[in-house]
């Protein structure tokens, strides 16, 4: 979670975006059902691995992202076979 949160206050710094439109989450700084709401909401979202295979279990669809970075090989690979 520490990376994640190193992660997105890098990319509000050097990324030109509305502040509003970048998240961090993870399972502890937001419940499922104000994720679901972020998701839609936010243009750039930082998440940990887990959140992202928890919700997409439940809720979530990669389809609506254009673009989706993984970092921790060995997790998005997990997460990767779980979803497809």
């Amino acid at each position: 979670k520490p990376l994640c949160e190193q992660h997105g206050l890098y990319i509000k710094k050097v990324v030109v975006i509305p502040y509003k439109d970048l998240e961090i989450v993870n399972g502890e700084t937001f419940s499922p059902i104000k994720r679901k709401d972020i998701y839609k909401r936010c243009n750039v979202i930082v998440a940990t691995p887990q959140t992202i295979l928890h919700d997409v279990n439940k809720f979530l669809r990669l389809s609506g992202f254009g673009l989706i970075i993984f970092e921790g090989l060995i997790l998005s690979t997990r997460i990767l076979v779980d979803i497809s």
